[in-house]
């Protein structure tokens, strides 16, 4: 059994407010990141998306105030974040969906280059197969994901 990432589509990038005051979290600007992969699970191919919500980036949160604000990504350029793994304070809640969802414990995003429309950025981190059993079909515990390049449109 074996599971591979084969190629990355164009994805997206975009800011969200978001509150929820059942867990006393107040307005905050969170960035959501979705990239399309196709794979290939025991010779078979297969469509799927790496779901990165909920990242919080601190030079987006200082910046903008407002939902008014128009967020420009392009702020980011040049720029790592490093993020600890789930359930740390601060980890990204991102997962991959194969059979059900695959927690996706993000390490760093670097943004290569970004202009108004388009960000090229680079994500390592492991896909755990093992929270909803997937280990079994999949015949790995995890897959680690080192420098992924995706294109975002912003």
């Amino acid at each position: 059994m074996s599971f591979k990432i084969n190629k990355i589509l164009k994805g997206t990038i975009s800011a969200r407010w978001f509150e929820n005051k059942n867990i006393n979290l107040e307005k905050t600007l969170f960035v959501d990141i979705v990239i399309p992969v196709e794979y290939s699970l025991n010779g078979k191919k297969g469509k799927g998306e790496l779901v990165l919500d909920f990242i919080r980036i601190p030079d987006i949160q200082d910046k903008y105030k407002k939902e008014s604000d128009k967020v420009d990504f392009s702020m980011l350029k040049g720029k790592a974040y490093t993020f600890p793994k789930n359930p740390e304070k601060g980890y990204i809640d991102s997962s991959f969906y194969l059979f059900s969802h695959n927690p996706f414990d993000v390490d760093e995003i670097l943004f290569e280059s970004v202009s108004e429309d388009m960000a090229k950025v680079r994500i390592s981190g492991v896909i755990d197969f093992t929270y909803e059993g997937v280990d079994k079909e999949v015949g790995m515990d995890s897959y680690p994901i080192k420098n992924l390049k995706a294109e975002l449109k912003c």
